[in-house]
């Protein structure tokens, strides 16, 4: 008879939150249709059969939050979201989509111990199960404006991608490429010279990358990394 394997701590607090997530969707959902207070939902939460089971195995400190964020602050949210939807309303959004999105965006303001690529898939992946067909891809293009916007620095910390390691400054780059190797030592007399040029020249075997090359290289949108590197699959 196998052993069932024990997960760590941290593996834990992924499944507790994932299912907070989920109820926290349910929550928002339900407010939205209901206008129902905090206290009534949040018990519901609690006591009613179909949520009650997956309650007790939730991260509640996260669903309290979330839904106290997204309940008492609506218009922020809606704010925060509106000039990302085109010519649409929030309101005339999918309820599901629109749920969604009030909890992400919570997430993305209050608890910046999840990285923003956790937060936007996990968005992502909620609102294939429950939403609408296609839905996904609203909301992650939704999001992917939004984690510019409220985790700039998170984003602006991060290397679009490791062309070269230890680049520090244009200038760098460019001395870097002007000067690719000191392979001779530096000649001080006519004689040496004539020694060195009589000689047959060093190999140079590493590659010697241009600066216009870098440029090039270097030249990436942060819209569309962030767009491919959410990219639900």
């Amino acid at each position: 008879m196998s052993r069932r394997r024990k997960i760590s701590d941290a593996q834990k607090l992924i499944a507790e939150r994932r299912v907070a997530r989920k109820l926290a969707l349910f929550a928002i959902y339900q407010w939205q249709m209901t206008q129902h207070s905090l206290q009534e939902i949040y018990i519901q939460l609690q006591y009613a059969d179909i949520y009650s089971g997956d309650f007790r195995k939730a991260d509640t400190a996260f669903l309290f939050s979330l839904i106290k964020y997204a309940l008492n602050n609506a218009e922020e949210i809606e704010a925060l979201i509106q000039p990302h939807l085109q010519h649409r309303q929030l309101k005339q959004v999918d309820m599901i989509e629109q749920a969604v999105l009030r909890m992400a965006t919570c997430e993305l303001l209050n608890h910046t111990e999840t990285p923003y690529k956790v937060a936007v898939s996990e968005a992502v992946n909620i609102t294939k199960k429950f939403g609408a067909d296609q839905g996904h891809k609203f909301v992650n293009g939704v999001m992917t404006q939004l984690i510019i916007q409220l985790r700039s620095l998170e984003v602006s910390a991060e290397k679009p991608l490791d062309i070269i390691s230890k680049v520090s400054t244009k200038k760098t780059l460019e001395v870097s490429a002007e000067k690719p190797l000191d392979a001779t030592p530096k000649v001080s007399t006519k004689k040496t010279l004539e020694e060195k040029s009589a000689k047959k020249p060093l190999k140079v075997s590493s590659k010697i990358i241009t600066k216009n090359t870098l440029k090039a290289s270097l030249n990436i949108s942060i819209k569309k990394t962030l767009e491919e590197s959410v990219e639900a699959s």
